[in-house]
């Protein structure tokens, strides 16, 4: 058996900052050094150059590149040499797949090993295009393993493998973990209602997402002003809407500040308010500008928060969502398979059908508080030893990366194997 070398994974993202999928990479780059291996972080955005150069930086380790969105950093992938082994791993509502027979996972020879993430445009939006659907399917070709952060991301990839004509492949569904880092400490903010600039007797629904058409920043605006009208609310304490995240769609997000104009007063607001109307009735909307991810886990908690809102149209697997749930904030989501896979319906959250019925819920939730129990449930979720838990999220992919303390899954044939100290064995 060859002398071992050290493991270095590189997670290759198409991100912007304060996203989901920025979240997502940060968190298997603790995961990766938490197994002993080194890790970098590359944006698919700085192109296949600099991936080139980061794996070239790696020369004497064996690499693993962990992309997440199989168009996106798939398509740089594919330009990388044939000593990389690829390995998909689908995120967000993205496209799954399965991996070859388990005793071919890992080719001889490959020191470098790729893992694909697909995210959620993938599945959601790539797949119906004939050419980015046959490129998905190269990349995927391409790969060691698959992993999938939800059961229907898996059972779309499947689809679309069929649709391209190629067998079907073995994926390994890991759901997203939440890794919340500990509370800041020193002077506290101005608070949610301060941050906003809405009375202090607000109530607020939270709906955390980059502006684009998949996530509906806009669909919740006037069922909720109608829920507002009807529900007990008042000048001075209004049911707030606030809309958070950075914009990733500039004409989208003019129809989302037109939509809330139609309200009424909106005056200027100090802070990250960069749009607001209705303020001075019963309800009141405000499109926020990216915030530190800090930020918005203190707005979670805080006591005017009534709920975390996600009507996305399609989903993997929402990272706020999980989030919200970790930190004891009522969730309300729509019916999209990601959600449905993440929340349970009236036991640790809410899923509605409608834009009307997520509106009457929210209404609800901001008058009268989440039933008793539904907290301890979806917190239960998150924590050590739940569904989403850090430590489950870790194990699992501690045997996908093949590191030690973990079933390797190595079967004759196998091309390597890590021992101790996250050092990879090239097998005879």
């Amino acid at each position: 058996m060859a002398a071992a070398r050290p493991l270095h994974v590189i997670v290759l993202a198409s991100m912007t900052a304060h996203t989901g999928n920025s979240v997502t990479a940060a968190r298997y780059k603790a995961h990766a050094e938490a197994l002993g291996a080194t890790c970098d972080v590359v944006a698919a955005q700085e192109g296949g150059e600099a991936l080139k150069a980061c794996v070239a930086a790696a020369a004497g380790r064996a690499v693993t590149v962990l992309g997440i969105h199989a168009f996106r950093a798939g398509s740089l992938m594919l330009d990388l040499p044939d000593s990389v082994d690829c390995v998909t791993v689908l995120s967000g509502e993205t496209l799954p797949c399965q991996g070859v027979p388990p005793g071919d996972r890992v080719r001889p020879g490959h020191a470098a090993r790729v893992f694909k993430a697909a995210a959620g445009t993938d599945m959601n939006h790539y797949a119906s295009d004939p050419d980015r659907a046959a490129l998905m399917g190269r990349v995927l070709d391409r790969s060691r393993a698959v992993v999938a952060m939800s059961q229907p991301m898996a059972d779309a990839c499947a689809a679309m493998l069929a649709s391209l004509g190629k067998p079907p492949m073995v994926v390994e569904v890991i759901p997203q973990a939440v890794l919340l880092e500990p509370e800041a400490s020193g002077p506290a903010g101005p608070g949610l209602t301060g941050a906003l600039s809405v009375p202090p007797d607000s109530r607020v629904v939270l709906l955390p997402s980059g502006i684009r058409r998949v996530k509906r920043p806009a669909a919740l605006i006037l069922p909720l002003q109608r829920a507002a009208e009807v529900g007990g609310f008042a000048l001075d304490a209004p049911l707030v809407l606030a809309l958070v995240g950075p914009v990733l769609d500039a004409e989208l997000a003019a129809e989302v500040d037109g939509c809330i104009a139609s309200l009424g007063p909106g005056t200027e607001a100090p802070g990250p308010v960069a749009a607001a109307g209705g303020r001075g009735t019963a309800f009141v909307c405000c499109r926020v500008g990216a915030v530190e991810r800090a930020t918005l886990l203190s707005w979670m908690r805080d006591a005017a928060c009534a709920a975390v809102a996600n009507c996305s149209s399609a989903e993997g697997h929402p990272n706020a969502v999980v989030e919200a749930m970790a930190r004891g904030c009522p969730v309300v989501v729509s019916g999209a398979s990601g959600n449905r896979e993440t929340v349970r319906h009236m036991v640790s959250g809410f899923v509605e059908e409608s834009d009307d019925a997520m509106a009457t819920r929210l209404a609800e939730l901001a008058r009268s508080g989440p039933p008793e129990g539904m907290l301890c449930a979806a917190w239960t979720d998150t924590a050590e030893g739940g569904r989403f838990s850090t430590s489950a999220e870790r194990a699992a992919w501690g045997r996908v990366l093949l590191l030690p303390g973990t079933d390797t899954g190595a079967s004759e044939g196998a091309g390597h194997v890590l021992a101790p100290g996250g050092q990879l064995d090239a097998m005879a």
